[in-house]
């Protein structure tokens, strides 16, 4: 869900105190007292660094909070519904393919002082067709090639300078049988990342600016044969260079994370968060070198933003309106941006007088920032599955590179196309939670559990995308209910209620993680049971009883439990190791990554084979409807 024109990165050259009082004007105070914010989150963590930060320093306002990842089509939606939240922050979306039609919705900052916060070469890349700006942009990171030099100095292989040593020093780790360059090819963002990183130099060319411009207005956003046919032909070269192969294709972070720790990895795709890789039992040295060109000239490194705020275009005029601009002008101050830039692996900010140090493993990049060599990746949905596609299927099927870009340009328009409806909901629920709970989470959470055949259902809130709308729906729609990307549903058929009563308490006190939670619109959702939650003058929050159906949950009783986390190995993790569950074993392992052995090791915790997205989208397929909702919660 998010994406430009060329990076011209100079910010990192404005000293700190160009700050000036800028930062220190916005200590909390009484901004926004007796007033109530809705804030859209693109990802969980960000309850901690957005979400604590709006709360110390407006501790006057009152804020719910939403998470969603499902981009620009599930906000529009809540704007037709009239339901757009009032603050949203950390879709990077700047095509405007993905935000046009959205546009209409949200405030235009021109008239503000906001507008000058910002460096004009960025900001440029957010402007509507109209010159309106709707979208102000954050932090960025910095990605290119991570190299494990101690692979290098063992091996004696020499470290790459250009694209030409690239594929000797890939080659000769081959003689060893360890791969050169390997990355998580199954997913479409490395896909993408790899169709455009690989290709920079193609597209600082008249012909890739050209492109840029098309996508960033909607216009003809096909690849012309020359440079489309360029990219492609260097894209073979690369599959071919790095040996990667049809198995390849279903190959994700974990089994890649894994062997780059084994040594069976010498190079992978990675941002400039290297601390995250350095350690005891991990790597020790390893450096970030770019995607590379024929010559160093033509070696870049990519940006794009970690996130992006715009407001609803209702605060236009209303007694909130400046405070939510206070609100915007504290997102972008020096501190609250290098807050969100530690979670969001930020290394460069669009803000003039803002300034992200690069850390010290990542210096050597300074260079390519003074000379403005880091492109700004055009990063729109359209562009995820078109890259996915063909590439999948030049390795796959053997496709030629005319054909990959024919295949490419296909897909890329494709999804313009009107989708068929196959669903009809009768009846709109608001994700806000009342007193008895959110009952658009609360209906959501109750299908699931009836498709799960499960007594009782666990689901933390982020798996929850937005409100439900009464009205027809295609699949895409359907699918942007729900954040499940490759969850399952798991149970635990032999759950005890004391067992039940120690996990929901984990979740809803929290774990001692980055999104615990911060509001009740952030607080888990129950089916089949209830919690009684209060909170104390801290904003903590304490699990007070569980009751079914009214009666108190029997700490001795065997229940059918099931539970959907999004991440599966963050909060219940966190939650069965201190519950020193046997399923913590389980919940080693990422989602995405299982094998057949495992699938039989660890089948008994699975309630259904299927993610639960397939899960959803079959149900509704079959003429399924969905559930209303209870109440699940008291307060």
């Amino acid at each position: 869900m998010k994406r430009r024109l060329i990076a011209f990165i100079c910010a990192l050259a404005i000293s700190l105190c160009g700050l000036g009082g800028f930062a220190a004007a916005y200590a909390a105070d009484d901004t926004g007292a007796g007033m109530k914010f809705t804030v859209m989150l693109s990802q969980d963590h960000m309850y901690d660094s957005v979400g604590r930060t709006l709360e110390e320093k407006f501790p006057g306002a009152e804020f719910e909070f939403i998470t969603t990842r499902t981009g620009a089509d599930t906000i529009l939606m809540q704007a037709h519904s009239d339901d757009l939240p009032d603050i949203i922050v950390g879709m990077p979306s700047g095509t405007r393919y993905d935000t046009d039609d959205l546009n209409q919705y949200l405030y235009d900052f021109n008239g503000t002082d906001i507008p000058g916060l910002f460096y004009k070469a960025y900001l440029d890349n957010y402007k509507s067709k109209d010159g309106s700006i709707r979208w102000l942009p954050g932090c960025a990171a910095l990605e290119g090639v991570m190299a494990n030099l101690d692979l290098f100095e063992q091996y004696g292989v020499d470290v790459p300078a250009d694209y030409a040593s690239f594929a000797a020093a890939c080659e000769k780790f081959a003689q060893y049988g360890i791969r050169g360059f390997g990355t998580d090819w199954k997913y479409d963002y490395s896909d993408t990342y790899a169709l455009q990183g690989w290709n920079i130099a193609a597209l600082q060319t008249v012909d890739g600016l050209k492109w840029r411009s098309a996508m960033v207005t909607g216009s003809d956003m096909r690849l012309n044969d020359e440079l489309g046919l360029k990219m492609f032909t260097h894209m073979q070269e690369v599959l071919r260079d790095t040996g990667v192969n049809i198995d390849d294709m279903k190959r994700g972070y974990t089994i890649n994370y894994n062997e780059l720790m084994e040594g069976k990895v010498a190079m992978t795709r990675w941002d400039s968060s290297l601390h995250s890789v350095k350690g005891e039992g991990m790597l020790n040295n390893v450096v970030l070198l770019p995607y590379f060109g024929e010559n160093e000239n033509e070696s870049w490194y990519f940006s794009s933003p970690a996130y992006c705020v715009a407001l609803n275009g209702k605060l236009s005029g209303d007694a909130r309106e400046e405070a939510a601009l206070e609100i915007v002008r504290t997102l972008f101050t020096q501190d609250v941006i290098e807050r969100i830039a530690a979670n969001n692996g930020g290394a460069i900010t669009y803000v003039k007088g803002a300034h992200l140090e690069l850390a010290d493993e990542v210096k050597n990049i300074q260079p390519y920032v003074d000379t403005n060599h880091i492109y700004m990746i055009i990063d729109s949905g359209n562009i995820y599955s078109a890259s996915q596609l063909a590439i999948h299927s030049m390795v796959e099927d053997g496709t030629s590179p005319e054909d990959a870009l024919a295949m490419f340009n296909r897909e890329l328009t494709r999804v313009m196309d009107v989708q068929p409806v196959i669903a009809h909901i009768d009846n709109s629920y608001s994700w806000q939670p009342a007193e008895h709970g959110s009952p658009a989470y609360s209906a959501i959470a109750n299908t699931l559990r009836s498709i799960n055949g499960v007594d009782m259902l666990l689901v933390t809130a982020d798996a929850f995308a937005t409100s439900v709308y009464a009205g027809d729906y295609t699949e895409a729609q359907l699918s942007d209910l729900l954040m499940s990307g490759g969850t399952y549903c798991h149970e635990c058929k032999q759950a005890t209620g004391k067992y039940i009563r120690e996990l929901t308490r984990q979740l809803v006190e929290g774990v001692g993680a980055t999104d615990d939670p911060v509001s009740f619109s952030t607080l888990p959702v129950s089916s089949g049971f209830e919690m009684q939650i209060s909170q104390d003058a801290d904003g903590r929050f304490h699990l007070d009883g569980l009751t079914v159906n009214g009666a108190p949950l029997e700490d001795d009783k065997t229940y059918y439990f099931g539970h959907i986390d999004l991440h599966a190995t963050a909060n219940l993790s966190r939650a069965y190791k201190a519950l020193d569950g046997d399923l913590e074993r389980q919940l080693e392992y990422a989602e995405d990554e299982w094998t057949d052995e495992l699938d039989k090791a660890f089948d008994v915790y699975k309630c259904n084979k299927d993610k639960i997205l397939d899960q959803w989208l079959s149900y509704f397929k079959d003429g399924g409807t969905l559930k209303a909702p209870s109440d699940y919660m008291s307060r």
